[in-house]
């Protein structure tokens, strides 16, 4: 049963999980394995060149708990913002529910969001070059909103909303919200999600 495959996956690796929801939405083979997560990005991660979506090996319960007890504010603030996303979507739906899970869901359709993306489109020079340029400017922005005393976490909020705007990643949040409404849609997988997911501190009332 795919819900069942889905909530046993999330109990082993990043990867496997990934695999899982990747297979449940027709993209099987996409993912592979990346020993390295000491980047930014916290073991997931779309390569262009390999076309390939980039997972580590650690355990898939672990990956929201990794990012929001990051070091780097940025993280954290990505992880806030994402975490708001997710609880928009089950808003008045769901009495409880475990935060991180859907967290982890919203992260691994995103990066499927970038290879969907990527297959559907031209690749000219000029559109990466014009991506790189707007990265550049946002990161610029935020070291000199931190040299001027902002504060890490102002800085960092401001960074990612301005991130998550450009035109990429706003299209991949769009796709991974779409997967996560297709799951919560589907009564067998919300009834599971409830009874099998046990909620910790991290989890939330949406009421």
């Amino acid at each position: 049963m795919v819900v069942n495959a889905i909530l046993s996956s999330y109990n082993g690796t990043l990867l496997e999980f990934a695999k899982t929801l990747y297979e449940h939405f027709g993209y099987e083979g996409i993912a592979q394995v990346e020993l390295s997560d000491g980047s930014r990005y916290g073991g997931l991660s779309y390569d262009t060149e390999k076309n390939k979506i980039l997972v580590t090996l650690q355990p898939a319960r672990d990956y929201a708990l990794s990012e929001k007890t990051n070091s780097d504010p940025r993280v954290k603030a990505s992880y806030n913002i994402i975490s708001k996303k997710t609880r928009n979507l089950i808003n008045g739906k769901m009495k409880k529910v475990d935060a991180d899970f859907l967290y982890t869901i919203f992260c691994i359709c995103h990066e499927l969001g970038h290879y969907v993306d990527y297959q559907n489109q031209a690749h000219e020079t000029d559109n990466n070059n014009k991506r790189d340029n707007e990265i550049a400017k946002i990161e610029i922005a935020y070291q000199q909103q931190l040299e001027k005393g902002i504060s890490p976490e102002s800085a960092a909020k401001r960074r990612e909303i301005a991130y998550r705007n450009l035109p990429e990643e706003r299209s991949a949040d769009n796709y991974a919200e779409e997967c996560l409404k297709i799951l919560l849609s589907d009564p067998a997988f919300t009834g599971k999600l409830l009874a099998q997911i046990v909620p910790d501190e991290s989890s939330y009332d949406a009421r």
